[in-house]
């Protein structure tokens, strides 16, 4: 019997250790409001957008271990970008938005420098994360200047123009435990557009309505 070649079987190994987080769902979706503070990097046209809150039962920090052998990022799609349910998201044509999951502490992945102990569930044991996006983000290349942006305003997925829900999923490496993803929440279009007119941050100079 032919032995297995190491290469196979230690990817094997890989994909049994890496965790699937199945039950990440929407909690809400509020304004972004000047008193935020998120790490991900917004663009200069930040000043409107919203913040999506999720929940899930796993401790995102347990499954990343503060020791930089490990990534972990959200993204955010356009829902009619995806080709089946259950796709693998990395469509650059669909995506929006990359950035960070925040909880109390701070973004994932976690830091060496973050406190230890974690972060506690809510009463109903299930951690809570918010994700940032801007009104105005990438679609397909990041514009460097507001006059590029003047010549070509459809480089950019603009949330109060373009009527489309969104998909926000998380996808992560960690040593010895492989890739691993979450499912896909979708974020309907008239709650997004609800958060926005909640909004009570003036839009940027610049940014047509």
């Amino acid at each position: 019997m032919t032995k297995p070649r190491l290469p196979l079987l230690l990817a094997f190994v890989l994909t049994a250790c890496s965790p699937e987080i199945g039950d990440l769902r929407l909690e809400g979706v509020r304004p972004l409001t000047p008193s935020d503070r998120f790490e991900t990097y917004l663009g200069p046209w930040s000043s409107e957008g919203l913040v999506a809150e999720f929940s899930t039962r796993s401790d995102l920090r347990e499954l990343m271990p503060a020791t930089g052998f490990n990534t972990f990022f959200a993204h955010a799609l356009r829902c009619t970008g995806l080709t089946h349910p259950n796709a693998s998201s990395d469509d650059s044509e669909a995506r929006i938005a990359a950035g960070f999951f925040t909880d109390s502490i701070g973004a994932l992945p976690p830091s060496t420098s973050d406190p230890p102990g974690g972060v506690l569930p809510r009463s109903d044991g299930r951690f809570l994360y918010s994700l940032p996006i801007a009104r105005l983000s990438y679609a397909r290349e990041q514009p460097r200047t507001a006059e590029e942006f003047a010549r070509n305003p459809n480089i950019f997925h603009d949330l109060r123009r373009d009527q489309d829900d969104i998909c926000v999923y998380g996808r992560g490496w960690t040593f010895l435990r492989g890739v691993w993803r979450t499912n896909i929440v979708v974020i309907p279009y008239p709650v997004i557009r609800a958060a926005l007119d909640a909004s009570a941050s003036a839009p940027a100079a610049g940014v047509p309505r």
